[in-house]
C-alpha cells in the first residue's frame, strides 16, 4: 500500500461526487457551457470508475496542456452542453454468475481506488484556484511515484497514446475487440492450441474468463490437460496478439474457475484431481505476475470448501466458499478472519456466498440457501472487511440472488426463480446502511449483477432456454421501468451503458452483440460474434 492510499477518508468518493455535481450544477444554472477544467474533472471521475490506459493518457495530455497554458480560469467553451452524470457509476467491479453450475458467466472490470484521490486533488485545485496542486500532481505522474502510477512504474508522456477503447466480448472459444461506434470487429483471438479434431460443441477447451486491464487482456483458458492444458494468456489490447502464456500447473487435471487481479498479481481459483476417476478433489489458488506470467505463491482454499468468485484488493483475498467467508493475507498467507454461515438443513440445499464487493471498509455480498429441488432463499448482507463482523443482513427473499452492485449507499441485486414455464425473478434495491428494502420490480430471472449509469439500473432478464431474453432499464431511485428491449434467446451478459449506448450480448451456438439507444432501448446495430457469449467489457 503506498502512502497516498493510507488515508482515503480524506477524499471519500461520495464527497467528491457531491463537490463535482455542485460545481457543474452551479455552472449550468448560469447557463454556461462547461469549462475545460470542469470537463477534466468529469473525465477524471470516470477514470476513477473504470480506469484504462488509453483514456487515462488522453486526459493526462489535456492536463499537461492546461498547465502549459498556465490558465486555470473557468472560461466558457464553444461546444454543446455537457450533461453526463458520472456520480451514479460507482460500481463496475462485478462478475457475472448464473444459477446453473454447468455454465459460469464471468466478468471483471477493475477500478483503481487511486483515481478517487487523483480526481479529488484536481477538484481541490480547481475549486481553490491554485495551480500548485496540479503542478505537483503532474510531477508525480512524470516521475512515476505512487500518486501518478498505481504500481509506482514510471510512465512516459507520449504525443499520441494508443487507444484501447472498444467492446471486448468473450465466447467459449475466442475473444473479440469491437469498435463501439461502428460495430465492426477490430481483432479476434482464437485459442491457439486446439487439436484438429476439436468439437466446439463439447467445449473441451474453452475460455473461462477475461479481464481487461489497461493495455492488456488476460484470458483464463480451461483445458483437459496434456497437450491442451489450462493456462493463463495475456493479449495486447490494441492488436490481440499474445504477450505471454503460462500453464496453470503441471498437474494433469485442473479446472480453472475464476481469476482476480490486484496489485500486479493475478489469482486463479482452480479445482484439481489426480485422475479422471478420482473422488479426491483439491481446491487451490494459484498466483501469477501480471507483467510476465511468472508463477508465485499458491494458497489452499480454507477447509477445502468449494470456492465461489473471490475478490482481491490491497493484497487481501476475500474468499466465499460453501462453508463460509474468509479473508487471507496474500503476502503472509495468514488467515485474517472467517465467518461461518448457517448451513442449510433441507434436502439438496447448499450455502452459496456471492462475490464480495469492498467499499469504505465494508464487505457487501449476497448469501443464498440454494436448492436443487425447490425455490431457494436469499439475503444481502454487510460485514466489516477488517474483522469479518456481520454488520447487518436483510430479510429473506425468494430465489437465488445475483452478485450485488453497490452505488451511492444502495445495493442493487437480482433474483432467479426457475420454473417449468418462463423463469421468474425480481430486481431489488436495498439501503446499504441497514439492509432495508427500498423498492422491488418483478420481472423474469435476473441472474447477473445489475449495472448502474446516469441514474438508470440496467439488467438482463432471462426467460428460459427456449424463450427470448430482454434488457431492462429501470429508474435508479423509484424502480419504475423506463424501457425493455427483447433480444435473442440464450446466455446473456451484463448490459453496460457508455456514451448513451447500452451494450449487451446474447445467444447459444450463435451469439449476437447488441448496441441499444440508452434513451428508449431502440436498436442501433448488431454484430454476429459467432458463438454464445460469456463476458463483455466496455472500455472508453
Amino acid at each position: 500500500m503506498n502512502n497516498h492510499e493510507q488515508n482515503p477518508a480524506q477524499f471519500p468518493p461520495l464527497i467528491v461526487d457531491e463537490q463535482i455535481e455542485e460545481l457543474l450544477w452551479s455552472r449550468r444554472q448560469r447557463k454556461r457551457s462547461p469549462a475545460t477544467d470542469e470537463q477534466l474533472v468529469g473525465d477524471l471521475q470516470v477514470l476513477y470508475e473504470a480506469a484504462n490506459a488509453g483514456t487515462r493518457e488522453r486526459v493526462w495530455q489535456r492536463l499537461v496542456g492546461r498547465i502549459a497554458s498556465n490558465d486555470a480560469s473557468f472560461a466558457p467553451q464553444e461546444r454543446e452542453t455537457w450533461e453526463r452524470n458520472v456520480s451514479d457509476e460507482r460500481h463496475r467491479d462485478v462478475r457475472n454468475e448464473t444459477l446453473s453450475p454447468l455454465v459460469r458467466k464471468q466478468i471483471y472490470i477493475r477500478r483503481s481506488g487511486m483515481w478517487g484521490i487523483v480526481a479529488a486533488v484536481i477538484l481541490t485545485a480547481l475549486l481553490v484556484g491554485s495551480m500548485t496542486w496540479i503542478i505537483t500532481l503532474q510531477h508525480y505522474h512524470n516521475t512515476g511515484s505512487d500518486l501518478g502510477s498505481p504500481n509506482g512504474v514510471k510512465q512516459q508522456q507520449v504525443a499520441a497514446p494508443v487507444s484501447y477503447s472498444g467492446i471486448y466480448v468473450q465466447t467459449a472459444n475466442n475473444v473479440q475487440r469491437v469498435d463501439a461506434k461502428t460495430g465492426k470487429m477490430i481483432w479476434r483471438y482464437e485459442i491457439p492450441f486446439l487439436p484438429a479434431s476439436y468439437d466446439k460443441k463439447k467445449n473441451v477447451v474453452s475460455i473461462a474468463q477475461i479481464i481487461v486491464e489497461g493495455d492488456t487482456v488476460y484470458a483464463l483458458v480451461a483445458g483437459p490437460g496434456g497437450k491442451n492444458p489450462s493456462a493463463l494468456v495475456a493479449l495486447k489490447a490494441d492488436t490481440g496478439k499474445e504477450r505471454w502464456s503460462q500453464p496453470l500447473t503441471d498437474q494433469p487435471f485442473v479446472a480453472p474457475m475464476y481469476m482476480a487481479l490486484d496489485d500486479g498479481m493475478i489469482y486463479v481459483e482452480a479445482q484439481t484431481v489426480q485422475s479422471r476417476k478420482s473422488n479426491n478433489v483439491d481446491y487451490t489458488i494459484y498466483s501469477f505476475s501480471a507483467k510476465d506470467g511468472q508463477q508465485g505463491s499458491t494458497y489452499p482454499v480454507p477447509e477445502n470448501g468449494y470456492p465461489f468468485a473471490m475478490t482481491a484488493t490491497k493484497n487481501i483475498l476475500y474468499l466465499p466458499t460453501e462453508k463460509g467467508l474468509y479473508a487471507v493475507d496474500a503476502r503472509s498467507k495468514k488467515q485474517l478472519w472467517e465467518w461461518k454461515g448457517t448451513q442449510p438443513t433441507g434436502q439438496a440445499q447448499s450455502l452459496v456466498i456471492k462475490k464480495p464487493y469492498i467499499f469504505n471498509g465494508v464487505l457487501y455480498t449476497a448469501i443464498v440457501n440454494a436448492s436443487e429441488v425447490g425455490v431457494g432463499q436469499s439475503k444481502v448482507a454487510a460485514f466489516s472487511a477488517e474483522n469479518g463482523k456481520l454488520l447487518w443482513q436483510s430479510s429473506g427473499f425468494a430465489g437465488e440472488a445475483s452478485v450485488p452492485t453497490v452505488v451511492n449507499g444502495v445495493m442493487y441485486v437480482g433474483s432467479t426463480i426457475p420454473k417449468t414455464g418462463p423463469f421468474e425473478g425480481a430486481l431489488y434495491a436495498f439501503d446499504a446502511t441497514n439492509g432495508r428494502q427500498v423498492w422491488k420490480v418483478a420481472t423474469n430471472a435476473v441472474q447477473d449483477p445489475p449495472s448502474i449509469s446516469n441514474g438508470v439500473v440496467y439488467a438482463s432478464a432471462y426467460a428460459g432456454i427456449d424463450l427470448k431474453e430482454s434488457v431492462l432499464a429501470v429508474d435508479l431511485k423509484t424502480g419504475q421501468q423506463k424501457w425493455q428491449h427483447q433480444i435473442e434467446k440464450g446466455l446473456t451478459t451484463i448490459p453496460y451503458e457508455q456514451d448513451s449506448v447500452v451494450y449487451e450480448a446474447a445467444g447459444f451456438d450463435k451469439g449476437t452483440l447488441y448496441a441499444l439507444d440508452a434513451r428508449d432501448g431502440s436498436q442501433k446495430w448488431t454484430l454476429d460474434i459467432g458463438a454464445g457469449p460469456a463476458d463483455l467489457a466496455v472500455v472508453s
